[in-house]
């Protein structure tokens, strides 16, 4: 069965993984009660697991020197945030 699961993100300069099943297709993110937070459609019936690695950059920050995906952006307030997916 497929649903959408949200995952919060942490406003930090570095990597950080969320575990979710395997096949996860992002969909968006979003500002949610403060919190920076992705929305995923998984397939629940899928029984493998994996960590993808996100990270959160602030306007005007340096973005690491990785393959990324832009995934999206959100606001907060005066601050504008941009959430990249690692790939490989």
């Amino acid at each position: 069965m497929k649903t959408i699961w949200k995952y919060p993100l942490a406003l930090v300069d570095h990597m950080q993984g969320m575990v979710m099943p395997a096949g996860a297709e992002v969909l968006s993110v979003a500002m949610q009660h403060g919190v920076p937070t992705l929305w995923a459609q998984v397939d629940t019936d899928t029984q493998s697991i994996c960590t993808r690695l996100f990270i959160v950059v602030g306007t005007g920050h340096a973005i690491p020197e990785v393959p990324l995906k832009f995934v999206g952006t959100v606001m907060d307030g005066p601050f504008v945030w941009h959430v990249f997916e690692a790939l490989g």
